[in-house]
């Protein structure tokens, strides 16, 4: 019997359970299976009810045609690069990562050392610096890229060579976090430009310490950067950027200020649940959907007497309306806004339901005699009487968060990509939370520098919103 679809958005998903190995589609795809498990399998149908395809269906590759990145002509590169294949997310606690790295042969990878420096931290696929360079051919700069994945270093280099911007522009395996210092106190010329752009959120709270942006990374470029150098800060993650611009504002607050572009060219404010948006008085204002966890996703109420710029490529349309404050809507956003709650109720139950196995384990494996200390073991563990039980799992809970208190920095260095982190505790665990007088400079609705990298590509094509923060090193 064919089982009801369930509707997930505009999309109709149609559920597939079967016990055997292999699942099939209605279509004839196979779409995946197990051996002796029951399987869920969701199938989503190409279009829309409404018969157009769904937007994340027609997003165009970075290469494409259409794509600001055509005209790098990576296409025609790709020859003898090979395939590259990377782990999406990286640990940067690992034990490999913790040394800084020394600075290269300034002499061996610019022709013009006298020249600024434009730093892009977390460079990804490296496409934005050679684009970056492209659209501005007369800007006398040198482009330096940082990024923690080595395949992706070495191919970006490989298009340096092959596009023939040697002495130009160049990328360097490294952990930013803690080798900025040690990398770039050497180079001759001033950093002008620095860019952090689409870092990896890491959403969970124990992860938070994983993030690019830390205190000694605020630290590193307060002293490297001149007056007047600019830092550009977004994500189109509210949360990554919320915590990125506090963090600099903790920590940096005497040596960076806002741009001047944050009073000067259109903003957009986060709104708290129930609120009415508050801007300053004379700022310029974009309605926009924020697609924080903090606002109602995809809804905002817009005055009909405002004028207001249109802004091209948000999630909402200026529209006007000539009645009282009416709310416009919009699906896409609210329905992205549903996904990432849905994604963080998951990943909040699958963290419930591992504690729930790790203290079944601990509590089959305590082996407790009455009034003695608990003695942890591999194998099952003898009856006590209540007592002695609750005693002992008293003293073992102690007992182990003394250790992990003890042993927290060895565990963040050996641990592997997965939940290995030993400590939870975090001195900037209020940094998303904190009251920050730079919010009230909004978030920039478009790019100050004009240049695309490929996540904004792709977020752009879907019409949703990237935060944008301009510093300014005072």
């Amino acid at each position: 019997m064919a089982q009801p679809p369930i509707q997930l958005g505009a999309l109709k998903a149609h559920v597939h359970i079967h016990p055997k190995k292999r699942i099939v589609s209605s279509a004839g795809q196979f779409v995946g299976g197990a051996t002796g498990r029951p399987c869920l399998a969701v199938v989503r149908n190409s279009r829309t009810s409404s018969g157009t395809l769904p937007t994340w269906m027609t997003v165009k590759p970075a290469d494409s045609r259409q794509s600001p990145f055509h005209e790098l002509e990576l296409m025609d590169l790709w020859d003898g690069t090979g395939k590259t294949r990377v782990r999406q997310h990286v640990n940067p606690l690992r034990r490999e990562f913790q040394t800084p790295t020394s600075a290269p042969d300034w002499g061996a990878v610019f022709t013009d050392l006298s020249l600024p420096l434009a730093l892009d931290i977390g460079s990804g696929y490296g496409r934005f610096l050679l684009l970056l360079q492209r659209n501005n051919p007369q800007q006398q700069v040198n482009y330096l890229g940082l990024e923690i994945r080595r395949t992706l270093v070495d191919r970006a280099n490989q298009w340096v060579n092959r596009l023939g911007l040697q002495g130009r522009v160049h990328y360097v395996f490294t952990n930013a976090t803690v080798s900025l210092s040690a990398l770039l106190g050497s180079y001759p010329g001033p950093i002008t430009d620095v860019f952090i752009q689409f870092p990896d959120p890491h959403f969970k709270r124990r992860h938070h310490k994983r993030r690019v942006v830390q205190p000694q990374l605020v630290a590193a470029l307060r002293d490297l950067m001149p007056p007047g150098g600019r830092l550009l800060l977004q994500s189109d993650v509210e949360e990554t950027c919320v915590a990125m611009r506090n963090m600099f504002e903790r920590y940096g607050a005497d040596a960076f200020v806002l741009a001047p572009q944050h009073s000067t060219c259109p903003v957009f404010y986060s709104r708290p649940m129930g609120q009415p948006a508050a801007a300053p008085e004379g700022a310029a204002t974009s309605s926009m959907a924020t697609g924080s966890s903090e606002a109602v996703e995809g809804v905002h109420d817009e005055p009909a007497t405002a004028s207001q710029p249109a802004v091209q490529g948000t999630a909402v349309s200026a529209a006007r309306h000539a009645g009282p404050t009416q709310p416009v809507i919009d699906y896409a956003a609210a329905a992205a806004g549903a996904a990432r709650h849905a994604m963080t109720a998951a990943t909040a139950a699958a963290a419930a339901v591992r504690q729930a196995e790790d203290a079944a384990r601990a509590d089959a494996s305590t082996d407790i005699d009455d009034g003695d200390a608990p003695e942890l073991s591999g194998g099952g563990g003898g009856a006590a009487a209540d007592g002695g039980r609750r005693r002992g799992l008293v003293q073992a809970e102690a007992a182990a968060d003394g250790a992990a208190s003890a042993s927290a920095s060895d565990g963040d260095a050996t641990t592997s990509d997965d939940d290995g982190d030993a400590d939870d505790s975090d001195a900037d665990a209020d940094i998303d939370s904190m009251v920050s007088e730079w919010a009230k400079g909004g978030w920039l609705v478009d790019n100050p520098i004009g240049t695309p990298t490929e996540r904004e590509h792709y977020v752009g094509q879907q019409g949703l919103p990237v935060y944008r923060v301009l510093l300014v090193r005072a």
